[in-house]
C-alpha cells in the first residue's frame, strides 16, 4: 500500500492539531480562575461608598481646593465652608515605597490646613484627603511631585 505525501501531510496536521487541543485542555485545567474575592459583595459597597464621596465632592457649591508652595514646601489644603469643621484623614501615598506611607489627621476648625513637605523624600506622592462635614463623607486625590 502506497501513501501519498498529501496523506501524511493530513495526519501530521490532524495529529498536531489533537496535541495542541490536549496541551490547552490540560493548561486550563490547572489555571486558577477565581475572579471573585471571598468579600466581594463588601468590597462592592464599600467602592460604591468611595464613588459616593468622588461624586459628593464634585457636587460642592463651595470647591475643595488646595495650593503646593514649592518655595516654602507647603501644602495648603482649603475645605468647603459648610454648617461643621471637616473631620477625616489626610493619607499620603508613595507608590514606590510602601514604608513612606503615612497619615495625616485633618486639624482645620477654620476649614484651612497646612501641611509642612519638608520631610517627605523627594518623588511622586498620591495625596488621598478623605473627610466628612456633617453627614456627609467626601474624597479628593491629588498627585504631588517634590
Amino acid at each position: 500500500m502506497k501513501v501519498s505525501g498529501m496523506g501524511i501531510f493530513f495526519v501530521v496536521f490532524f495529529g498536531g492539531f489533537i496535541a495542541m487541543i490536549l496541551f490547552l485542555v490540560v493548561a486550563s485545567v490547572r489555571e486558577d480562575f477565581t475572579l471573585v474575592t471571598d468579600d466581594y459583595y463588601a468590597q462592592e459597597i464599600a467602592y460604591q461608598q468611595h464613588i459616593d464621596r468622588v461624586q459628593n465632592t464634585r457636587t460642592l457649591e463651595t470647591p475643595f481646593e488646595y495650593n503646593f508652595d514649592k518655595a516654602k514646601q507647603i501644602l495648603y489644603f482649603q475645605f468647603p465652608t459648610l454648617a461643621t469643621a471637616p473631620q477625616g484623614d489626610i493619607y499620603f501615598y508613595r507608590p514606590s515605597d510602601a514604608s513612606l506611607d503615612f497619615k495625616v489627621p485633618i486639624a482645620a476648625p477654620n476649614f484651612e490646613q497646612q501641611i509642612s513637605t519638608k520631610e517627605l523624600q523627594i518623588g511622586y506622592w498620591q495625596v488621598k484627603v478623605t473627610w466628612s462635614q456633617g453627614e456627609t463623607p467626601y474624597y479628593y486625590e491629588l498627585k504631588l511631585t517634590l
